[in-house]
């Protein structure tokens, strides 16, 4: 945390640090859903958290494509949103074969203005978005984004 300390908003935020930092004896899923959670509830975005494995066992041992098209179908869509990054692990042929659409967030990361950071990307995790940020700028970078 020493690393944040320059940073505006890390003393608004060391509460939520400790929060998600706190326990040392969860899972990694259980240290990722609760830092999710954390950082939703901090964002003030509403939302419905669903684990996969709880809601659609079935889907256990598929292939990843196969066991996502299967809780897209479940869920009653026909479009699976992935992460950019996703792009060399994900077909889009193989979803249409499917009848899913696959598409790929694509956020628009803007460059630090000033700072020790001056220049780069602000692609970094939610934590650090929020700590160079602030709150009201971090839900403008989040909206700021395209489907491709």
């Amino acid at each position: 945390m020493q690393s944040y300390a320059q940073a505006s908003e890390f003393k608004k935020l060391r509460p939520l640090l400790e929060q998600i930092f706190d326990d040392h004896q969860c899972t990694l899923a259980e240290f990722n859903a609760r830092s999710i959670t954390a950082i939703l509830n901090y964002l003030d975005i509403r939302c419905e958290l669903i684990s996969s494995s709880e809601f659609a066992p079935e889907t256990r041992g598929l292939q990843r494509s196969d066991r996502l098209i299967s809780i897209t179908k479940k869920l009653g869509s026909s479009t699976y949103i992935n992460s950019l990054g996703g792009k060399d692990l994900y077909d889009k042929a193989y979803f249409r074969s499917r009848d899913i659409e696959l598409q790929f967030l694509d956020p628009k990361i803007p460059v630090f203005p000033d700072g020790i950071r001056k220049g780069q990307e602000m692609n970094f995790s939610m934590i650090d978005t929020l700590i160079w940020n602030g709150v009201q700028e971090t839900k403008q970078i989040l909206k700021n984004h395209s489907l491709t």
